[in-house]
């Protein structure tokens, strides 16, 4: 059995920007929010099965409402499992993400479910 994998990291959703004008900074946080959604469709269009987000989804703990929506628009379309590992920046999101029980969302170390956790001991990853 083959399994699917899509690693992607050091999104930085949501940087300042600082070298940009205040308009290219906007343009360049909504393409960051784009992208998002290029990912979900690749994921799904692929067959992808495990989604790997490993550190830095976003630059810091200032985000906007429309990146948070964004986010859960695309992890809420993905069928595939999802873990977000943090980075250096923004610890406190992925401590939301946990807590709130963010759905499509796992913490590596921890499973959502016992068939989640017994499919998964029954494959090599």
């Amino acid at each position: 059995m083959s399994v699917k994998i899509v690693h992607a990291a050091d999104f930085h959703l949501d940087s300042a920007f600082g070298a940009l004008s205040a308009e290219q900074a906007r343009q360049r946080r909504r393409e960051s929010r784009e992208l998002l959604t290029r990912l979900s469709n690749y994921v799904n269009q692929n067959g992808v099965d495990l989604v790997l987000l490993a550190g830095d989804l976003f630059d810091s703990d200032t985000t906007y409402r429309e990146t948070l929506e964004a986010l859960s628009e695309a992890l809420g379309a993905m069928r595939a499992r999802v873990f977000i590992a943090p980075g250096n920046h923004a610890r406190l999101i992925f401590i939301f993400f946990v807590e709130m029980e963010f759905p499509h969302v796992g913490q590596a170390g921890q499973h959502r479910s016992e068939e989640h956790t017994s499919e998964l001991q029954s494959q090599r990853i």
